[in-house]
């Protein structure tokens, strides 16, 4: 991590996995939106991939939480292959993500609820057509969350494009997380507004 102090960058702490992930592939993909930062840790060789989330306190960087879906998705080798943090939000995209059988790709909203990082929202095109690839890319501004899908026009796949999200429409999420005991439940999932 660099800062700048009176006009010049200085590091200010390097930030590497120190056994918080097995994967060799640690900040292959970063975010930061103030004092939080997510970082991907992908293996070059494996089916998955790990998002960790890292805050700024006291000018030092330490790990928070891993970011893991809620139940009824298996999370592949693409996830946090994009990566957004916005107003208190991590965004993470993943193109493979399998959920009973849909592998056209999803875009996982996480947020810091009562001490821990919850997936609060579940973002996914109104319409599947794969291999259409959703979670390529991800950004987020106020209330929007763009998710991009990668072209696929030589498979007969229109081409791709973006779909936009508006956070102010989505349903309420659960006001308290499932006891730590019990299976957590999926958030409610979201559809696209249908623009591209």
């Amino acid at each position: 991590m660099y800062r700048r102090v009176d006009g010049k960058w200085a590091l200010e702490q390097e930030v590497a996995s120190n056994g918080v992930s097995s994967y060799f592939g640690f900040g292959h993909r970063v975010a930061l939106e103030g004092d939080v930062m997510a970082v991907q840790s992908l293996h070059p060789f494996a089916a998955g991939a790990d998002v960790f989330v890292y805050r700024r306190a006291g000018g030092t960087w330490s790990v928070e939480a891993q970011l893991i879906p809620g139940a009824g998705v298996k999370r592949g080798r693409g996830f946090g292959f994009a990566l957004a943090v916005s107003e208190g939000r991590v965004i993470v995209g993943d193109s493979s993500a399998d959920e009973e059988g849909d592998k056209v790709g999803r875009a996982f909203v996480f947020e810091r609820r009562d001490g821990g990082w919850l997936e609060t929202l579940r973002l996914m095109p109104k319409m599947f057509a794969p291999p259409a690839c959703v979670g390529t890319a991800v950004a987020a501004k106020g209330p929007w969350i763009a998710v991009g899908r990668v072209r696929n026009e030589r498979l007969g796949v229109e081409p791709g494009g973006a779909y936009l999200y508006d956070l102010r429409k989505a349903p309420a999420p659960p006001a308290t997380p499932a006891a730590p005991a019990a299976a957590p439940e999926g958030p409610p999932p979201v559809t696209s507004t249908g623009a591209r």
